[in-house]
């Protein structure tokens, strides 16, 4: 598939944000998570009460202060199916109460505007990211996506062990480079932080658990600075090395768009068969740590590198096994709200196979069971708009429109006038795309997009000239 026809349905399947490729135009398909190989022993559980989140940092960084603890932030949001995988099967774990005398947990909904402070402070290029702060809101950890529950141990042990280390003035060593690389991470410092990145592997004792963080830190760091030569050359190298639940699907999924933004192919080529032969190996018995999120991601990837290879079969063959794997996840979820975290992942599936009906039974379903959510509409009118149905799609993305917040909200205002626009409806496009400028531009300083702002612009004037020619 092209890659155009490719992101078309990964609309559905949005992990949450895709990888930085800043030399390419449009990336492959998206999926979040990043992982540590290894966690220490769990703290001792002291009850099985589960774990209070909080949803106010300021109030949380003062108790913190107060009483010597860190802060441990969830930047999740709704339409986020990684997010809500983590919510539903990791973050419940009870051995996470083990953490409750060290750590207050605050969970923040990216799109809502109360938490625009945290967005305008700290960079959040995926979701679900993860940072532990200092009581002065200093970031001494940072997790984009994904992970396990002892994957996730491992990321609160490393970060209080960097706490520790600095309080007592330790320098040169690994961690001290990490904890670096992870500030100008959260600072967009990209450049800065890929050097970090580097420093720290090279400081790091042989078999370091935390290599894998590191490494998927490093090529991040250096796709978002456009050094895309330099991110296939690490990822090449390193690619074998990764270890964890999903970082080795999501460091893959990095190194083809890398690979992408040099529009070599032959170096696209590379890339792509040693990304298959990597990811058909570690599917070929996925590790227990795997959630069914992280195996259809992982699936989902390699049938990416399979279309790039012009292997259609192979990569219908992968969509099929991770829609199979979507499939009994939502079977075995007792509760609409658990089935929905497998949503996205499905309707994209079912779209790709040629299966357009289920999709439509199942999302009309959802949305009769969860109707205050947005996503069940959302996805909703791409079914209906690819049935035809144009006034059931534009009915359909004005409900989600309703119960939308932030930047989401205005990215399904895009798409509400896009079917208007079809359907020949130029002045309720103009309306809406009105709407959609003006929630672009209400966006400042580290959450203003101009690249989507004048975007919205330029669609904008073209709906008014056909709306003005039309009869």
């Amino acid at each position: 598939m092209s890659r155009v026809g490719f992101l078309g349905l990964s609309c559905l399947a949005i992990a949450c944000s895709s990888p930085a490729a800043p030399e390419a135009k449009g990336a492959p398909p998206p999926t979040t998570s990043a992982a540590l190989p290894e966690a220490g022993p769990a703290p001792e559980v002291k009850s099985a009460e589960p774990t209070k989140w909080a949803d106010d940092l300021p109030g949380a960084l003062a108790e913190a202060r107060q009483a010597g603890k860190l802060v441990l932030v969830d930047a999740w949001a709704t339409w986020c199916h990684t997010c809500l995988s983590m919510k539903n099967y990791v973050l419940t774990d009870p051995s996470l109460g083990g953490y409750r005398e060290r750590l207050i947990f605050v969970e923040l909904d990216t799109d809502r505007e109360v938490n625009a402070d945290f967005m305008e402070r700290y960079a959040v290029e995926m979701l679900p990211s993860f940072f532990v702060l200092d009581g002065e809101g200093a970031v001494l950890g940072m997790w984009p996506g994904s992970a396990s529950v002892a994957e996730l141990r491992g990321f609160l042990d490393g970060s209080i062990e960097a706490h520790e280390a600095l309080s007592g003035e330790a320098t040169g060593g690994p961690v001290e480079a990490l904890v670096r690389a992870r500030r100008f991470h959260a600072e967009s410092k990209h450049r800065e932080a890929a050097a970090a990145y580097a420093e720290a592997l090279r400081r790091a004792p042989p078999d370091w658990p935390r290599e894998s963080e590191v490494l998927k830190g490093w090529l991040g760091s250096l796709a978002r600075a456009g050094q895309a030569r330099e991110c296939v050359r690490v990822g090449m190298e390193h690619l074998g090395k990764v270890r964890g639940a999903s970082i080795p699907a999501d460091f893959a999924l990095q190194l083809m768009s890398c690979a992408e933004g040099l529009r070599d192919r032959a170096a696209i080529q590379r890339t792509a068969k040693a990304v298959t032969a990597r990811l058909t190996a570690l599917l070929e018995v996925p590790p227990v740590e795997m959630s069914p999120d992280d195996v259809a991601d992982a699936l989902r990837i390699l049938g990416y590198a399979h279309s790039l290879l012009g292997d259609k079969a192979a990569q219908r063959a992968a969509d099929q096994r991770g829609l199979e794997v979507l499939e009994a996840a939502a079977k075995a979820a007792p509760e609409p709200e658990l089935q929905a975290t497998f949503d996205s992942g499905r309707a994209a599936a079912y779209l790709q196979l040629g299966r357009v009906q289920e999709a439509l039974e199942m999302l009309e379903a959802r949305e009769r069971q969860l109707p205050t959510s947005a996503e069940a509409p959302a996805r909703l009118s791409l079914v209906y708009q690819r049935l035809g149905r144009s006034q059931d799609a534009i009915d359909a993305i004005a409900r989600a429109v309703k119960l939308a917040n932030g930047p989401r909200r205005l990215m399904y205002l895009e798409r509400q006038a896009s079917f208007q626009i079809a359907a020949k409806r130029y002045a309720d496009a103009v309306t809406t795309l009105e709407a959609e400028v003006a929630g672009w531009a209400a966006l400042t300083g580290r959450r203003a997009r101009p690249q989507a702002l004048a975007a919205a612009k330029q669609r904008l004037e073209q709906a008014r000239r056909q709306a003005a020619s039309a009869p």
